[in-house]
């Protein structure tokens, strides 16, 4: 190891010349990652099997040059589905303690909100932090349109979609991010305040995209519209007694989104007026073996006009909420926020945490997952247009987190999806057995 340690600093030294060097203090280090996830789909008809397979090799650099101004950095390798290699700046930032109340960030970094809902993604930009006793303030501009195809998970539009399988396009959406943040700590005693304002505008040159009084359903080579929103952001969380905590959150959703009008049979473009909203209540008990329980609750707006996820509105307003970056909120079962309402019951512990062995870091989780819909818009795959059934499914969960070493992790996940027939179609109807290993050793 001390062998592979030196040959490491050999080789970042290399590539940064004499900066680490010169740096005051430094550290480095490394990752392997894998994640294996097979899913069964129990179709009396015949049972498909799905495997995705993510391997991941990573190096990271620290540098403090002096108290007030740093530099990290992290380069991989990544074998993805569809990708025989990928080469990636995971994150490169620079940090500069300009004040003792002011911060700012440059570089790729991840910007992300109060509830990871919305956005929670890395970019290219910069991000300044103002902190006071009275409240810290945040304000940023990201860019995503540097970021490696693969790696993206801003998904927010056909053509954002349709760029994914295709091989003369190597990078993300072109979209620019703005986000400005207070932070209003013990607004009442032990409660905070948070507000937010993120916007975003799609950077794609309009000859591209479809264009409004266009007749055609599917014009040939373009695949969707320039998609712009903003989103209003509140919330506030705090401890109810000792060990019993709780968050509230509510974003409006604005914009404008290409949309096929079934009055006038042309695309144009229409309002986006939608919500994302949620409440969750948590529950510590140290002493209980390390036991945590949770109920959260979200609602996410959807339209019944609806025909697709993506710009598939076809009368009025867009009612249905679209995040900027898709968000990872099941196994067996992976829906997106908009037209979609969870309920999110889950416990925790740690059986063996009263032991002096390996294994007090062993935790167990247990979760029950209710999936509804709050329209009958067609918002996810393979759902039934027919169907007027808002009952969507319920999937059940067990997680075992574990760390036998200090660089060694390891998690196995189990998810088992029971869907309502009746409001799918296909296969999408029948239940779905899925499983997640995932290891990381770091060096």
């Amino acid at each position: 190891m001390k062998t592979a340690r030196t040959l490491l600093v050999v080789l970042l030294v290399t590539f940064f010349g004499g900066a680490a060097l010169s740096a005051l203090d430094f550290d480095y280090g490394g990752s392997i990652d894998n994640a294996s996830t097979p899913a069964v789909t129990l179709d009396p008809a015949g049972t498909l099997l799905a495997w995705d397979q993510r391997n991941r090799a990573a190096l990271w650099l620290d540098m403090h040059f002096d108290p007030s101004f740093s530099l990290a950095v992290q380069g991989s390798y990544a074998l993805l589905p569809g990708f025989p290699y990928v080469f990636d700046i995971d994150y490169l930032r620079a940090d500069w303690q300009v004040l003792p109340v002011l911060k700012a960030t440059a570089g790729r970094f991840i910007f992300s909100d109060f509830t990871g809902h919305v956005l929670n993604h890395k970019l290219d930009g910069v991000m300044v932090t103002s902190a006071f006793p009275f409240g810290v303030f945040t304000a940023g501009v990201g860019f995503s349109g540097l970021i490696l195809k693969p790696s993206s998970l801003i998904l927010m539009s056909r053509t954002d979609s349709a760029d994914q399988s295709n091989t003369g396009v190597y990078f993300a959406a072109p979209r620019l991010i703005e986000k400005v943040d207070a932070l209003i700590p013990n607004i009442l005693p032990r409660q905070d305040l948070e507000l937010v304002a993120i916007l975003q505008q799609d950077l794609r040159a309009q000859s591209g995209l479809i264009q409004p009084g266009e007749t055609q359903l599917t014009p040939p080579g373009l695949y969707g519209g320039s998609l712009s929103t903003q989103y209003w952001g509140l919330g506030l969380a705090g401890a109810v007694v000792s060990g019993f905590y709780y968050n509230a959150y509510f974003y409006l959703n604005t914009g404008s989104t290409l949309s096929y009008l079934t009055s006038s049979g042309t695309w144009e473009y229409a309002n986006i007026l939608a919500f994302l909203g949620g409440v969750g209540l948590r529950y510590f008990n140290e002493s209980a073996l390390a036991s945590r329980v949770e109920l959260e609750a979200v609602y996410s707006s959807g339209d019944a006009d609806n025909t697709s996820y993506q710009e598939g509105n076809t009368a009025g307003d867009s009612n249905t909420f679209v995040p900027i970056s898709q968000d990872t909120i099941g196994i067996a079962f992976q829906p997106q926020w908009g037209n979609l309402v969870l309920i999110d019951a889950n416990y925790s512990l740690k059986p063996f945490s009263r032991s002096t062995t390996v294994w007090q870091d062993l935790q167990v989780m247990f979760k029950a997952l209710g999936y509804l819909r709050p329209t009958t818009g067609v918002s996810q795959a393979g759902l039934n247009p027919a169907s007027t059934d808002l009952y969507l499914g319920t999937e059940l969960q067990l997680i075992l987190n574990f760390r036998p070493l200090s660089d060694l992790g390891l998690a196995l996940s189990f998810g088992y999806f029971l869907p309502n027939q009746s409001a799918f179609t296909g296969s999408a109807a029948q239940p779905v057995l899925a499983g997640r290993l995932e290891v990381s050793f770091s060096f």
